[in-house]
């Protein structure tokens, strides 16, 4: 099997590890506040990966942290605002509303670069946005609850974290960049926890919350951006988004058979609308990315 085939099996393998983060997130909720979540599932994935690439870690300076900050913030947000509105949504609403964040990063690029989107991305927006409407708990807009609104910006700040990944890139080298996105956003979450009322209910802590825990640190986090460096590294860009963007899909997927979620005809619809979206996106990156070969 040669590396490209091996790279494509490790990004699809991405995915269904980014799936199932949507139903342990849910599961941990029971337990611990978001941002205790997030703090804390960070900076345990972050030191692990410290420890695993020690020989670039370990000269780390100050520059590569303040040019890093801004993604970690990026990082947060995202995050941060996707546990909140899991709060109140159901995990497989979640993943498909979690994905669209590929729909905004050509509109980001556009406010950057001053270059206008191709009619593809217009097109794919408003697909998105119909199956955002008919996934939400919309009843109107005049009854749009918060978690529609924590996720629909937790998709932005997930956009936006991309492009400042691509950004910074020039001047940190990705490794050092992965960990430090993570132990910063980490450690800025923590601080929230610590200055809100955010709780950690010790009454409910069992096995299932443990284990959702670690798998959200060594897997959703330390393990799927280590086998997804690794992987695209042999993969074309164009076809790596794709596979990567399964990963709202198989959330939903998770969600309805690990935590018995109902299927209804808006989840069909409108997680398909966004799906379809995603592809219809990445047309314009494969037309790009055809046209300079």
């Amino acid at each position: 099997m040669n590396k490209e085939k091996l790279g494509s099996i490790g990004l699809f393998l991405t995915s269904i590890i980014w799936g199932y983060t949507f139903v342990a997130i849910k599961v941990l909720l029971y337990t611990l506040h978001p941002f205790f979540i997030v703090g804390f599932r960070n900076i345990l994935a972050g030191s692990i990966l410290f420890l695993i690439f020690i020989k670039y870690t370990k000269d780390i300076k100050i520059k590569d942290i303040i040019y890093s900050t801004p993604v970690a913030l990026a990082l947060f947000g995202g995050f941060s605002l996707q546990t909140l509105g899991s709060q109140t949504m159901t995990a497989s609403k979640v993943a498909f509303i979690t994905g669209a964040y590929m729909i905004f990063i050509p509109f980001i690029t556009w406010i950057l670069y001053k270059k206008a989107p191709h009619i593809l991305t217009f097109a794919s927006t408003f697909i998105a946005l119909v199956g955002i409407y008919l996934l939400s708990s919309f009843k109107g807009f005049d009854s749009i609850n918060i978690g529609d609104i924590y996720l629909i910006l937790s998709s932005l700040s997930l956009a936006i974290h991309l492009v400042l990944i691509d950004i910074t890139l020039i001047k940190v080298n990705g490794i050092k960049l992965t960990v430090l996105q993570l132990l910063i956003s980490g450690v800025v979450s923590l601080i929230f926890a610590l200055t809100t009322s955010a709780y950690i209910n010790i009454d409910s802590i069992s096995s299932k919350s443990i284990f959702s825990f670690l798998y959200l640190a060594l897997f959703g986090s330390a393990i799927a951006y280590l086998l997804q460096t690794v992987s695209q590294k042999y993969v074309a860009p164009t076809k790596t988004s794709i596979i990567l963007s399964l990963e709202s899909l198989m959330g939903a997927i998770m969600g309805i058979i690990f935590l018995k979620e109902d299927i209804n005809i808006n989840l069909v619809i409108g997680g398909s609308l966004i799906i379809i979206a995603i592809f219809v996106c990445e047309l314009e990156n494969i037309r790009k990315h055809n046209k300079k070969e």
